[in-house]
């Protein structure tokens, strides 16, 4: 029996699942009604979707039996969420419940891997790509089931994904592409975002390279600090499928894919492997003779997060302004592992921390609205002295204000520095 369904769809990933549903979807549901949330009109910032009356006249006068929603923010699936639920309407999903996904053929363990992590083994595995927040993500299917393997288990984005993936895996349409051999899937969410690369993507391919002896190909998010990285880690060119030579109109079907397997999003278990990639990196990046590279660097933001008063007091003190995106990975590696301090306005090159040396001081400032220090674990092992800063007061920290530029106290900062030239000073050979 054909279902009627009203779609309240959000951004590229909306249009997406849109395209979809009249794709693969047209025998059994029919969208009777399309609500495009990127619109001010069904979108007032979360505060007032209760105005929304349109949706829910139009569900009252039956010209949809459910909504299905078509959105990856998890903030605002769970706002729209709300008041459907408020108003009796029905969610569908596409892909069914946890309990519907797939299960590995074959699990890889080993003393090798990090803590709480397995390798998944599925063959004969189908993939589309689409679009996941801000992230290409692909979604696999084995067995007329959605594979979950490629989710850090506490994501609050998991599930929704899989229940709102592009297919219909118990209906899957012939593949337009077939990929023989072994794959790995270095994918993830947030892949082109250098931080979450370095920690979430190229800790795994380098777990699979150097310790794994792997001979197939990586699927790879395609960025310019990608193509660097594994290059320095020599990786040729002809065992990388780069996802975003993947079409999204088009059905992938893989002869073997490989995933790790994490039963949470705890970066802290990979800290041992993390480091030793730092090592074979930086010995790649010619690590040998840092004279050239400056002692003490002021790492700012160009866009959002920045820091708005700190760069005089720290020029005074002999820090260099600098911003990562302007330099290559190797430039990065290089002044990290040479600085004494580094400054650093909290973001995606903070992960550079782990390439600095032992006794040097790394200090971390933040917003009070975003507290987020991902290499707490990293630099204790590292023996580097950390120093993290937050912006006061912070007692009336505010969330939506996670990307604002911020003020940090100056004379704070000043005695901060003090400790951290007391601390590194003399140390560097210890």
């Amino acid at each position: 029996m054909m279902i009627k369904l009203g779609l309240i769809r959000f951004s590229w990933y909306g249009g997406q699942i849109y395209r979809s549903l009249k794709k693969y979807y047209a025998d059994t549901l029919t969208v009777t009604a399309v609500y495009d949330i990127s619109d001010r009109k069904y979108y007032s910032g979360g505060k007032d979707l209760y105005a929304c009356e349109e949706i829910v006249q139009a569900y009252r006068a039956g010209v949809f039996e459910q909504v299905l929603l078509a959105v990856a923010d998890p903030a605002i699936y769970s706002q729209w969420e709300n008041v459907l639920q408020a108003y009796g309407i029905g969610i569908y999903t596409l892909t069914g419940t946890e309990e519907e996904t797939s299960a590995p053929e074959q699990i890889l363990t080993g003393e090798d891997l990090p803590e709480a992590t397995e390798l998944h083994v599925f063959s004969d595995v189908f993939a589309v790509c689409t679009n996941h927040t801000d992230s290409d993500l692909l979604y696999f299917y084995h067995q007329g089931k959605a594979v979950r393997d490629n989710y850090y288990q506490s994501d609050v984005n998991w599930q929704r994904a899989l229940l709102n993936a592009p297919l219909d895996p118990g209906h899957l349409p012939e593949a337009d592409e077939v990929h023989t051999g072994e794959y790995f899937c270095a994918s993830r969410l947030w892949g082109k975002n250098y931080g979450h690369f370095v920690l979430q993507e190229l800790s795994l391919i380098y777990l699979m390279e150097y310790h794994r002896n792997f001979q197939g190909r990586y699927i790879v998010p395609r960025t310019r600090f990608a193509e660097e990285y594994l290059e320095l880690l020599g990786i040729p060119q002809d065992r990388i499928l780069w996802q975003d030579d993947l079409a999204p109109e088009k059905i992938y079907r893989f002869e073997k894919m490989i995933f790790l397997y994490q039963s949470g999003y705890e970066h802290w278990k990979m800290r041992t492997l993390v480091l030793e990639m730092a090592e074979v990196l930086k010995k790649a990046a010619g690590c040998d003779d840092l004279s050239d590279c400056p002692k003490r660097l002021f790492v700012q933001r160009k866009h959002n997060r920045r820091v708005l008063n700190a760069e005089k007091r720290l020029k005074r003190r002999g820090f260099e302004t600098w911003f990562a995106e302007e330099h290559t990975v190797r430039e990065q590696i290089r002044c990290f592992a040479g600085a004494e301090i580094v400054a650093c306005a909290t973001g995606a090159a903070s992960i550079n921390s782990i390439y600095m040396h032992r006794h040097a001081c790394f200090i971390e400032m933040f917003n009070k609205a975003r507290v987020m220090p991902w290499c707490t674990e990293t630099l204790y092992e590292q023996d580097v002295y950390y120093i993290p800063f937050v912006e006061m007061p912070i007692f009336d920290a505010d969330h939506s204000r996670v990307n604002d530029d911020y003020y940090i106290h100056g004379i704070i900062l000043d005695m901060l520095l003090k400790q951290a030239e007391i601390l590194t000073e003399g140390k560097h050979d210890e």
